[in-house]
């Protein structure tokens, strides 16, 4: 058994891009035990947010050339697996989404046609406005029959399944601006 000695490099980075006063440390420690390029990443936001992943194979001359090279969508997956989207928690979020994920057509159509009437729209807002649920999935265990038929009505029998009431996730913001600060401090030092 042959046993390859090997120098472990560690850089630790402060204030990355914009965020100053160390809101953002990262760890890099290159490892080519298994492959010419290889290693391990740890990015610290703040108090709240820790990830950390080994990559075996970069298939860069540097571990920092890949870093560098990556997109932010595919290291936030790997780093925190955070997603983009998450399910809305109240009914001025649902309200939002409409909006924000152009589904209110649905609503406009299910009136235009007829399939559901001003009084059922009204009743429905009003038993919405001030609610708040972990889900959809509990909303829909919240809401009454005859709620629950209207929102049927306008976005199928399934409307607490099909994903469309989702609102953008703030945390997966702040970590995607990490990350692109991360991800540029790298790619300009490959540059460089």
């Amino acid at each position: 058994m042959k046993v390859i000695e090997q120098q472990i490099k560690v850089t630790l980075l402060t204030n990355i891009g914009d965020y100053q006063e160390d809101w953002v440390k990262v760890y890099i420690e290159p490892n080519n035990a298994y492959s010419d390029c290889g290693g391990r990443i740890t990015v610290n936001i703040g108090d709240d947010h820790i990830g950390s992943h080994f990559f075996s194979h970069c298939g860069t001359e540097t571990f920092e050339q890949f870093i560098g090279k990556v997109g932010y969508d595919y290291l936030i997956n790997k780093l925190f697996q955070t997603q983009n989207w998450i399910d809305v928690e109240s009914g001025d979020e649902l309200f939002q989404s409409l909006l924000d994920n152009e589904i209110l057509y649905r609503v406009k159509d299910a009136r235009a046609s007829g399939w559901v009437s001003k009084d059922e729209l009204r009743e429905l807002y009003e038993e919405l406005k001030d609610r708040e649920f972990r889900d959809i999935g509990e909303l829909s265990n919240m809401l009454g029959s005859s709620e629950c038929e209207t929102m049927a009505k306008m976005f199928n029998d399934d409307w607490f399944y099909d994903g469309n009431f989702k609102k953008r996730n703030r945390v997966y913001d702040r970590q995607k601006a990490a990350i692109q600060a991360v991800i540029d401090h790298f790619g300009s030092e490959v540059v460089a």
